[in-house]
């Protein structure tokens, strides 16, 4: 049992019960000003409830208390979840995943759009541990995907993605979007914003101002490192070295293959295809959610595919409705995708389209099916991922609503489903089977072919709003 001789304030409470060291699970029994109370948590470390033990003397460190300056349960509870000793807790999360023994490594990391639910893939992040993270190759994503694939490929850690979201805002405006992705960029890459100019300039590449301007490398300022391009990013994860560019020393870049829409199509936002669009742009037409957040008008010129040539100007919104798990743009063999809760219903193609029109409306992926084509398109993508022997697919079911963006905000909220996910994730190891490491044994992969088939398979019993 763990005792306190005198606690005046809720702060000073939060300092005395971070001290305490507590083991978040189950039933733990504290004493805060001579009473006794019975804390309980989850199995994700999270304080469910807080309850007065009844005596009418305490002994506490030899001497007694009354009962009068009994502290409210409320305060206790809201003490033990605050954001000072989930932070404190957060630490030893990361320190036990960091240090367990893993079975499995991937070289390749899909995470699926979700709108607030995309929360949950910081748990999985974290469930990784370092050391895997570090090893991933490339990553790929869809809105909310989208968002935590660009922090990852800068380098950016569990605990920095983590931090980032808590200080951003969320908000379903394509603007603050836009501006909330340069700032993660630029307040993790600001100050290497010399030597990565520099580094560019060596191989005939420039940062460019809010005006499309080159700004050589004499002049930038931390604020321009926002707008690095696809092909800046590519240059420095294939090219850059830490003599030069100390800070890949530590910190694993990672080819970075976002998805945004275009009518009825999937854009590939990548060095391949779209070599010099800003990553945040590409990042915030990802993400813009039909109906919440307007297109993001983006110039044909600078996409290289055929499906974008005839067009003057692309309108892109959320990736999510042609392709919520874009692993199809994979190269290797050992792939981890990660989707939610609301893709289930497409998990078994054959019963998604046996379903009524009316069932559909009112299932959790109601937003994706305003579109035509969209479940069928979503179905066929977690079908190939089921049968794919290079895919592990994991499904996470947070519980928060698909635009409860100020849940997702509040850090409380966020370590609350973070850990549920690295409790789901654990729990999905633990009972996966193993990834073919036998890659001779595995066909050839055709980007190509898959696409084309995807466009071409059409069930004409998901012809919803056509």
């Amino acid at each position: 049992m763990a005792t306190a001789h005198s606690v005046a304030s809720e702060s000073y409470l939060e300092t005395y019960l971070k001290s305490l060291n507590l083991e978040r699970s189950g039933t733990q029994i504290i004493s805060v000003n001579g009473t006794n109370y019975q804390a309980r948590f989850n199995d994700s470390g999270w304080c469910k409830s807080v309850s007065k033990l009844y005596m009418s003397r305490t002994s506490v460190h030899d001497f007694f208390q009354t009962n009068e300056d009994e502290m409210p349960t409320d305060i206790i509870k809201s003490a033990l979840n605050s954001e000072n000793l989930l932070n404190a807790h957060d630490a030893k999360v990361t320190t036990r995943c960091n240090s367990k023994r893993v079975t499995y490594e991937y070289q390749s990391l899909c995470l699926a759009g979700g709108g607030a639910k995309g929360i949950a893939h910081l748990g999985v992040l974290q469930a990784l541990g370092a050391t895997r993270l570090n090893k991933i190759k490339e990553v790929t994503g869809t809105s909310a995907g989208a968002i935590m694939s660009a922090c990852l490929s800068i380098g950016m850690n569990e605990h920095d993605i983590t931090h980032a979201m808590i200080n951003a805002k969320t908000n379903f405006e394509r603007e603050i979007i836009l501006a909330e992705m340069q700032t993660i960029i630029v307040n993790f890459l600001g100050i290497h914003v010399t030597p990565i100019a520099i580094f560019l300039s060596r191989h005939n590449e420039f940062l460019k101002d809010g005006e499309g301007k080159t700004i050589l490398p004499e002049n930038v300022k931390n604020n321009d490192i926002g707008r690095i391009t696809f092909y800046q990013h590519e240059l420095i994860r294939t090219k850059g070295n830490s003599t030069e560019l100390r800070f890949l020393k530590h910190r694993s870049w990672k080819r970075l293959i976002l998805v945004a829409s275009n009518e009825k199509k999937e854009i590939e936002l990548s060095a391949n295809n779209s070599p010099h669009l800003e990553v945040a742009v590409a990042v915030t037409a990802s993400s813009a959610i039909p109906h919440f957040v307007k297109p993001v008008e983006i110039k044909a010129s600078l996409f290289l595919s055929e499906a974008t040539q005839g067009s003057k100007v692309l309108a892109l919104s959320d990736g999510g409705l042609t392709n919520n798990i874009p692993f199809c743009y994979f190269t290797t063999n050992k792939i981890l995708v990660v989707g939610f809760s609301f893709q289930e219903p497409l998990l078994l193609k054959d019963k998604v389209t046996k379903l009524p029109k009316e069932k559909l409306k009112k299932s959790a992926i109601e937003l994706a099916i305003k579109v035509s084509r969209a479940v069928e398109l979503n179905a066929f993508d977690i079908t190939k991922a089921k049968s794919d022997p290079r895919i592990s697919l994991c499904i996470l079911h947070p519980q928060l609503g698909f635009t409860a963006l100020t849940s997702a905000s509040s850090p409380r909220q966020i370590y609350k489903h973070k850990w549920f996910a690295v409790k789901e994730f654990e729990e999905f190891e633990a009972s996966c089977e193993v990834i073919n490491d036998s890659q001779h044994l595995l066909p050839p992969f055709s980007l190509s072919q898959y696409l084309a088939e995807k466009y071409q398979k059409q069930n004409p019993i998901l012809q919803i709003n056509k």
